[in-house]
């Protein structure tokens, strides 16, 4: 049997983008939930002024805005450290009548507390 280096690389790429795909969903989902998003589309924040507002721990949020940093959901400036949700993505991740909404595809909807798609 020939083993293919080229095709397993592609097939390392193509998992760790549904790895990714998977961990941005629920990075999305917490900030949904916790109304990081919302937040952070009112104005600019450093982490510690977000943790106030939402009245979570610091160092989560920052752990949390490190994940949506890192991969272009929020911005971050680093001469004054504070984080913005861009205007151009509040649609998608803050304005629930949006058409283009993809905040709180789950929701806890039963007693038993279960998330289930909405």
């Amino acid at each position: 049997m020939h083993f293919d280096e080229c095709k397993q690389e592609q097939f390392v790429g193509h998992a760790m983008a549904d790895l990714k795909g998977g961990l941005m969903m629920l990075m999305t989902n917490i900030g949904d939930r916790l109304g990081l998003f919302r937040a952070l589309a009112e104005r600019p924040m450093t982490s510690r002024e977000l943790a106030e507002t939402a009245g979570l721990q610091e160092r989560y949020v920052r752990e949390w805005l490190s994940s949506v940093t890192g991969d272009g959901y929020v911005e971050y400036d680093p001469t004054t450290e504070t984080c913005t949700l861009p205007a151009e993505h509040a649609p998608v991740l803050v304005n629930a009548s949006s058409p283009v909404f993809f905040g709180g595809l789950y929701t806890s909807c039963r007693p038993c507390g279960r998330s289930c798609p909405r």
